[in-house]
């Protein structure tokens, strides 16, 4: 039980088919409220049918994490329904044949927004709840590309270097 409530609850945003979903199911299997975010609402609604169909308390929202008013909305809601206690944060763009010379403007831009600009967003939405409760888990997944990049995904590699914590940076 955590903060004295019957359910733990984690939001992942950037909900997909691969680490996200692995994760939403383990979670749910130990008992907790899974929330799923991300961009497509069809894949959304099979993941958490299927979540449910295995037990897990299951739910989602549709957000575009580039549109930062709508994801700041997204989590400060999930923060007053019951708080969160581990928001994972798993968006990210890859582009695994598309080389950083061959990738546009715009596409970069997008890239960032989405990598670090979402990050921030959903981070600083849920902390205050997460201090106000006494504690809470905040999770960048996908920080691997950051200490190993690739040279033909070195946008996400930037982005998630951005979302890392540097162990020897001042407190």
């Amino acid at each position: 039980v955590a903060g004295g409530r019957d359910m733990s609850k984690i939001l992942i945003i950037g909900a997909g088919p691969g680490l996200a979903y692995t994760v939403a199911g383990r979670f749910g299997r130990e008992g907790w409220r899974v929330v799923l975010a991300s961009r497509d609402e069809a894949r959304l609604k099979d993941e958490v049918k299927s979540l449910q169909a295995g037990g897990a308390d299951a739910g989602y929202h549709r957000c575009d994490v580039t549109d930062f008013e709508a994801l700041d909305r997204l989590v400060r809601a999930e923060s007053d329904d019951g708080g969160i206690d581990l928001l994972n944060y798993n968006a990210a763009v890859i582009r695994p044949n598309a080389p950083l010379l061959d990738t546009s403007i715009d596409d970069i831009r997008s890239d960032l927004l989405i990598d670090i600009g979402g990050a921030l967003i959903a981070a600083r939405a849920a902390i205050p709840a997460m201090k106000a409760r006494g504690g809470g888990t905040i999770i960048f997944s996908g920080g691997g590309l950051s200490e190993n990049p690739w040279h033909t995904m070195l946008t996400p590699g930037v982005g998630k270097a951005g979302q890392q914590e540097r162990k020897d940076a001042p407190a």
